[in-house]
C-alpha cells in the first residue's frame, strides 16, 4: 500500500512540475521564497524511500515495527497528496482565470504574459506561502521516516519481472470448479439437509473450519442441489459477517420470503413478519461466515423460525466452533484441508493452463512443493496457481517456492502467504485500487465494473492519459489483473465480489483506511475512535434522516433522491469532468447550462437536453455544442429535438458524425404532445443529422414525421438494435429489411402504421420483388410489435428475409388479420407470443383455430400470457 502511495505522490508531484515548466505558471503559482530546493528534497526523498518499499511491504509481514513504519509513512504521503492537490488547483485556476484552453487532455496554449495581473493579489500570495510553508513540514517528517529506514535493515530490491514493466497479457478467464474432491462431504451434508427431523426442534447443523478451506463453497454447493432445492418450500441465503447485525439479517431473511424490500427498520416487526411468513413452510437458511458475537442474538431468530414446518433447516458456515455450540447445532461437520492430490488437481488447472507438455515436465516438481507449503487450503491453492500461471520460467517459480513469506507465524499463515504473494506481483497502483475494493462490505455481490472503475478514476489511481490510453482502458486491465489473481472474482458479467479472507487481507494491508457502515437508525456509528484512519467511507442509510446527516456532518444544506430543473451555471470550471451523469424524474431537466460544450474531455453524459425556448435560451447550451464532445462513449439521451429551430441550414450534419466510441442513443423529439413540432420538420433533422458511425442501439421516440429515414441509415453497419416507439404519424417504416446487423427490432405504438409491406422489407419495386436475391433481415433474431392499433395487413413477398428470426412478439394489435404463413415456417422460430390481439387469437387457437397447424411446430408458444405449448 505504501508502495502504491509513494508512486502516486511522485507522479503527482512530476506532473505539477511539468505544468510549472509554463513561465507565466511559474511566475504565478510558484512557491513563494526560494523553496526549489524543498521540492527537490520532497522528490529525493520520496524516491529514496520508494526504493526500499518492496522489502518493507514483505516484512511487514512478520516485523510489527515495519509495518507500524509503512503505516506511518502513508500517512505523511497522504499529506503530501493533499498539498499537491491545493498546488494543482491553484495551477487549473490560473488557467481558467486567463482563458487557457484548461482542458487536461488538450494542447496547454503558449502565453505570452510574464507580470502578475490585478486578479492575483494578496490571496494568491498567500496560498503560494501556505503551500511552501506545507512543504517544507512534510519535509522534516520524511527526513525521520527516511533515517529509520537504516533500522530495519531494509533493503534495495526490484522485484524479479516486475509486473508494471510488463506488456499486460490476455487471457481466457477459466472458470475454477466448485469443488474438487470431498465427495463423501457432499454426499453427507446433502443427506442431513433432507432428512425429516424432530417435529420439535429447528434442525440446525454448522460448517465449521478455517478460512479459505471451502465452507462457503460447500454450503453453495447444497443449496444449489436439485434434490434440496426440491425439498423445501423456501431457501434463504445471507451473508453474515461482522458484526451480527440483527436488523440487516431481519430484513435479507424477510426479502426472501416475501420477494419484497421491508420498509420497517424495527427488529420486533420484522422478527414478527417472519414468524408469520415461515407457518406451515419447510425452509432452508443458510447463514455464512458466522463469528462469536452471536450470543443472544440469535435466540430471537430461533423462536421465530421454529415456526416453519417439520423438516425446516438451518445451516451456517463458521471458522469458530463455539459459535456452533453457542445456536444449539445437531450435527457440527468439521471441514479439513483438502487432500494433496484433490488440492494439486486444483492447482494443476490454473497454473499449467494452456502451457506445452514440456512445461509440465519442467516444472511439475516445484508446483508439488508449492502446493504442499499450501497445506490444503483451496484458497490458497487458487490464488498461488492464478499467479503462477503468469511465471513462465523455472527460475520464477523457484523464486516463490522460496520466499520468505511462507515462514510467517501469522495463525493464518498457510493462507497469507498466498495472498501475500500475489499482492507483491502487482503493480504500484494496483496495489491501491485493490485495497480501494475493501471499502465494499464483506460478501458484497454488486460492485459493478464500471461504478468500480469510476472510483479509481475519482481517486486519481488511473493516472494521465499515456499512449493514446484513457483511465477507462486503463482501469480494466487493472481489473484483469485482480481477476486472474483470484483477488477479484467475476460475480456475473457485470460485476465482482471478494472473498471474505482477501477482503480481510485487503483491510490488513490499508489499516482498515476503508470502510462501509450501514446505519439503521439515529445512533451515530462512524464517530468512533476505531475509526479514526477512515480515509473512504461507504455510508448505507436506512431509515435515517437529514437530522442524522446534519448532526455527523455538521452540513449546512442537505439536498435530497429531487427534481433536477437545471444544471449549475459555470459548469465549465470544473475541467476534469469525465462523468456528468444524473437521474432526472419525469423529464424535469430544462436544458444544458452554456459552458457545457467547453468540457471535450467529457466521456460519459446522461442527456443532453434541448431548451424549449423562453426565459432559458440566454442560458441554455445550444445543441450545435454537442458537436465539440467527441470523447463522448457508451450510452446518451438526447431530449427536445423538436425544439429545434433553423434545421435546414446544415448545422446539424456534423453533431454525431466524430462521436465513433458513441453505442448507444435515444433521440426524443418532444415532451408534449402540445410541444411538438410539424412532422416534416422532424423528417427534416431525422434526415439531416449524420448518426454515430460505430451506433449498436438506436432509439427514436415521439418522432413526428410521416416516414422513417431510408438513405443515411443504410450507413449503420454495426446497428444490432433498433427501436421506434410513439412515432404516431409514421405511416412507412422504409427499408428497415436492408440493416446488415440488426438482431432486435422493437416497434411500438405506431399508431398510423396500417400496411408492413414492401417498404419495410426494402424492396424498391413489386417487379423487383421476385428477382431479387437480397436476404432482408440477415441477422434478426427477436423482432416486437407493440400497440399498433390500426395494422392490418402484413405483407411478405420476397424470397430470402429473416433466416435467423428465434422470437416473435405481437402485442395489442387488435386489427391485425393474420401472420405471414413464409414467416411462421421459420425452422429457427422457437417463440412466438400474441396477446390482446383477438383476430390472431382466434385464427391461432390451439383448439379451434384453423390456422394452429401453421404455428404447431413451434417450441414455445403463448398466447394472451398463457403458454398453450411448451416443449
Amino acid at each position: 500500500m505504501a508502495e502504491a502511495i509513494v508512486s502516486f505522490a511522485l507522479k503527482q508531484l512530476g506532473s505539477i512540475l511539468s505544468e510549472q515548466a509554463s513561465g507565466y505558471i511559474r511566475k504565478q503559482v510558484s512557491l513563494v521564497g526560494d523553496v526549489d530546493e524543498e521540492v527537490d528534497k520532497l522528490t529525493n526523498n520520496l524516491r529514496a524511500i520508494q526504493a526500499v518499499l518492496f522489502d518493507a511491504e514483505q516484512k511487514q509481514m512478520k516485523e510489527e515495527a515495519v509495518r507500524v513504519w509503512l503505516h506511518r509513512l502513508k500517512d505523511v504521503c497522504y499529506e503530501v497528496e493533499d498539498v499537491l492537490d491545493e498546488w494543482n488547483t491553484a495551477i487549473l485556476k490560473l488557467q481558467i482565470e486567463r482563458g487557457q484552453d484548461h482542458n487536461a487532455l488538450g494542447p496547454k496554449k503558449k502565453v505570452s504574459c510574464f507580470f502578475p495581473s490585478p486578479c492575483f493579489g494578496f490571496k494568491e500570495v498567500v496560498l503560494r506561502r501556505d503551500i511552501a510553508v506545507k512543504i517544507t513540514d512534510i519535509n522534516k517528517k520524511l527526513d525521520v521516516i527516511a533515517k529509520e529506514k537504516s533500522d530495519y535493515n531494509l533493503n534495495v530490491i526490484m522485484a524479479i519481472e516486475r509486473p508494471d514493466n510488463q506488456q499486460m497479457q490476455t487471457t481466457s478467464f477459466i472458470d475454477v470448479p466448485d469443488i474438487i474432491g470431498r465427495d463423501n462431504l457432499k454426499k453427507d451434508l446433502v443427506s442431513k439437509l433432507l432428512c425429516e427431523g424432530s417435529e420439535q426442534n429447528l434442525h440446525i447443523i454448522s460448517l465449521v473450519g478455517m478460512g479459505g478451506i471451502g465452507k462457503t463453497t460447500l454450503a453453495q454447493f447444497a443449496y444449489l442441489n436439485n434434490e434440496v432445492e426440491n425439498n423445501f418450500d423456501k431457501r434463504i441465503w445471507v451473508c453474515v459477517s461482522k458484526p451480527f447485525d440483527e436488523i440487516r439479517i431481519a430484513k435479507a431473511i424477510y426479502q426472501s420470503l416475501k420477494n419484497q424490500t421491508p420498509n420497517a427498520t424495527e427488529l420486533e416487526y420484522l422478527l414478527q413478519c417472519i414468524h408469520d411468513s415461515v407457518k406451515s413452510k419447510k425452509i432452508l437458511l443458510i447463514l455464512d461466515d458466522v463469528w462469536t458475537d452471536i450470543d443472544k442474538k440469535w435466540e430471537p431468530f430461533y423462536n421465530c423460525l421454529k415456526n416453519g414446518h417439520c423438516g425446516s433447516k438451518i445451516l451456517i458456515t463458521t471458522r469458530n466452533k463455539l459459535v456452533a455450540r453457542m445456536i444449539n447445532s445437531i450435527d457440527i461437520v468439521n471441514v479439513g484441508e483438502l487432500p494433496y492430490e484433490e488440492n494439486w488437481s486444483l492447482f494443476e488447472k490454473l497454473a499449467f493452463f494452456q502451457r506445452p507438455p514440456n512445461d509440465y515436465e519442467n516444472l511439475e516438481e516445484i508446483g508439488r512443493e508449492i502446493v504442499r507449503k499450501c497445506k490444503g487450503l483451496p484458497l490458497a491453492t487458487i490464488t498461488i496457481g492464478s499467479l503462477l500461471r503468469f511465471k513462465e520460467s523455472k527460475e520464477q517459480w523457484q523464486h516463490v517456492l522460496d520466499s520468505e513469506l511462507w515462514k510467517l507465524e501469522n495463525v493464518e499463515k498457510d493462507l497469507l502467504t498466498p495472498l501475500m504473494l500475489s499482492y507483491n506481483d502487482l503493480p504500484p497502483m494496483v496495489k491501491q485500487c485493490f485495497i480501494y475494493c475493501s471499502i465494499f462490505p464483506k460478501d458484497y455481490e454488486y460492485m459493478y465494473k464500471d461504478r468500480l472503475i469510476d472510483f479509481w478514476m475519482a481517486q486519481g489511481y488511473l493516472g494521465l492519459e499515456k499512449n493514446g490510453e484513457n483511465e477507462e482502458i486503463i482501469g480494466k486491465e487493472y481489473c484483469d489483473y485482480l481477476l486472474t489473481r483470484s483477488l477479484l472474482q467475476e460475480n456475473e458479467s457485470w460485476s465482482y465480489k471478494m472473498h471474505d479472507i482477501v477482503h480481510d487481507f485487503a483491510q490488513f494491508l490499508g489499516n482498515n483506511e476503508c470502510l462501509s457502515v450501514e446505519v439503521h437508525g439515529v445512533e451515530d456509528l462512524i464517530t468512533n475512535s476505531s475509526h479514526d484512519k477512515v480515509r473512504h467511507l461507504k455510508l448505507t442509510l436506512d431509515g435515517v434522516g437529514a437530522s442524522f446527516l446534519e448532526s455527523t456532518f455538521r452540513l449546512k444544506w442537505l439536498h435530497r433522491n429531487c427534481l433536477i430543473e437545471t444544471l449549475p451555471q459555470g459548469i465549465e470550471k470544473l475541467v476534469n469532468l469525465r462523468r456528468l451523469q444524473f437521474e432526472t424524474f419525469d423529464h424535469a431537466l430544462l436544458y444544458m447550462p452554456k459552458g457545457v460544450e467547453k468540457l471535450t474531455g467529457l466521456r460519459r453524459l446522461s442527456e443532453f437536453v434541448i431548451s424549449g425556448g423562453g426565459d432559458h435560451d440566454n442560458k441554455a447550451c445550444s445543441f450545435e455544442g454537442l458537436k465539440n464532445l467527441n470523447r463522448l462513449e457508451g450510452s446518451l439521451t438526447v431530449r427536445g429535438l423538436g425544439n429545434l429551430t433553423d434545421v435546414s441550414d446544415g448545422k446539424l450534419t456534423n453533431v454525431f458524425k466524430s462521436k465513433e466510441k458513441l453505442h448507444q442513443l435515444k433521440l426524443e423529439f418532444c415532451k408534449r404532445e402540445e410541444q411538438a413540432r410539424l412532422g416534416e420538420d422532424d423528417e427534416l433533422i431525422l434526415n439531416t443529422l449524420q448518426l454515430p458511425p460505430n451506433l449498436e442501439n438506436l432509439s427514436i421516440y415521439r418522432y413526428r414525421g410521416n416516414t422513417v429515414p431510408s438513405t443515411n441509415w443504410m450507413t449503420l453497419t454495426k446497428l444490432k438494435e433498433l427501436t421506434l416507439e410513439r412515432c404516431s404519424n409514421c405511416k412507412h417504416l422504409h427499408h428497415l429489411g436492408n440493416l446488415p446487423f440488426l438482431k432486435m427490432l422493437w416497434l411500438i405504438e405506431m399508431s398510423n402504421v396500417k400496411k408492413v409491406d414492401n417498404d419495410f422489407w426494402g424492396i424498391e419495386s413489386e417487379t423487383s420483388s421476385s428477382s431479387s436475391l437480397c436476404v432482408h433481415f440477415p441477422k434478426l433474431t427477436e423482432f416486437s410489435f407493440w400497440d399498433t392499433r390500426e395494422w392490418e395487413e402484413w405483407d411478405c413477398k420476397v424470397e430470402e428475409f429473416m433466416p435467423c428470426l428465434a422470437s416473435l412478439t405481437i402485442v395489442r394489435c387488435p386489427k391485425l388479420k393474420a401472420l405471414p404463413d413464409r414467416l411462421l415456417q421459420r425452422t429457427t422460430l422457437k417463440q412466438l407470443h400474441f396477446s390482446e390481439s383477438p383476430i390472431l387469437t382466434e385464427r391461432y387457437n390451439k383448439e379451434t383455430g384453423e390456422d394452429w397447424p401453421k404455428i404447431s411446430h413451434i417450441p414455445y408458444i403463448e398466447i394472451d400470457c398463457k403458454p398453450v405449448q411448451h416443449e
